[in-house]
This record gives structure tokens, C-alpha cells and sequence, in this order.
């Protein structure tokens, strides 16, 4: 399966080597190409979630969401509080952060290192709350961030809310 998937609207999309995303229909049994302008190119890696039949992605030290009547990315607004999240040219594409749906909410995971030490790293993690605005705008309310862990030759690979 390609790792660069998600469920909008009861539909799997996925964005294939030359960048069309085609849906899948589970009920119908049936594929279809999506022609929404756009939707693959900040589908880096596991940076990308859906939230509320919204696709979400950090990149490029951003969070975007995806706006399909406008068919186009556009940041999320607010996020006051959040520190800068990791990106640059040394960086693999959307990498060193990781978002999932926490209840509705956006959970935001991302990698430092530490200054003298590059194999020393530290998880940190941002609940975000999601408030859809008129204008084709979403606003994230950053509720609390903290280190979560510190460690030695790890990776965040997949990040999966878990409700009970």
C-alpha cells in the first residue's frame, strides 16, 4: 500500500508515483480519479490526517489544510504558542512531524536534537483545537505543548490515536 493514503468523505484516497490521486468507494467497489488541483503535493510521507472529512499536512514548518471547493492548500490560522516546527533544506520532506486525530482534535508530534549532540533527541507534542470559520478558514487554538520524551537513536514513524 502506498504510504501516502487517507480517508476523506468514507473514500480512500491515494496519491499514486505521478502525483493523480485516485478514490476508492468501498461501498460501490469502485476507483475513481480525483481532479482536485493540488491535493498530493503536501502529502509528504505520515505528515498528513484527516480531521472531521478535512486533510490536514505539515510541511515546510506549516500546517495546511486542504480546501476542496477552493481546490487549493491553505495554513491554518492562529497557533499561537506553538514553537517552530522543524523544516529545511537538510530535512527530508515533512519528516520530523506528525499529526492524528485526537477526538476532533489535531495531535502534533515533531522531533528536535539536542544542540551538541545529534544522535540525542526530543519527541514533543501540541493538542490543537479546530475551529471552522466563514471564508474558507480554520483556526487552530494550540490548548497545551510539551516534551514528551528524550531519547537516543529513534524516529517517529507513525503516529495512531488510540480511544477507548
Amino acid at each position: 500500500m502506498n504510504d501516502e493514503t487517507v480517508c476523506i468523505d468514507g473514500k480512500l484516497h491515494v496519491v499514486l508515483r505521478n502525483r493523480r490521486v485516485l478514490a476508492y468507494d468501498s461501498k460501490q467497489g469502485t476507483w475513481d480519479e480525483v481532479l482536485y488541483r493540488g491535493l498530493s503535493h503536501y502529502m509528504g510521507s505520515d505528515s498528513h490526517c484527516e480531521i472531521d472529512n478535512v486533510l490536514y499536512s505539515a510541511a515546510n514548518g506549516a500546517i495546511r489544510w486542504y480546501d476542496t471547493e477552493g481546490s487549493r492548500w491553505r495554513e491554518l490560522m492562529g497557533l499561537v504558542g506553538l514553537p517552530d516546527l522543524p523544516y529545511g533544506p537538510d530535512l527530508p520532506y515533512g519528516s520530523r512531524v506528525r499529526l492524528a486525530d485526537y477526538g476532533g482534535k489535531m495531535a502534533v508530534f515533531w522531533e528536535t536534537n539536542f544542540p551538541h549532540d545529534p544522535f540525542a533527541m526530543t519527541v514533543w507534542c501540541a493538542e490543537i483545537a479546530l475551529e471552522r470559520c466563514q471564508h474558507a478558514q480554520i483556526w487552530g487554538t494550540v490548548e497545551w505543548f510539551d516534551c514528551v520524551l528524550r531519547s537516543y537513536h529513534h524516529r517517529i514513524v507513525k503516529v495512531v490515536a488510540a480511544t477507548l
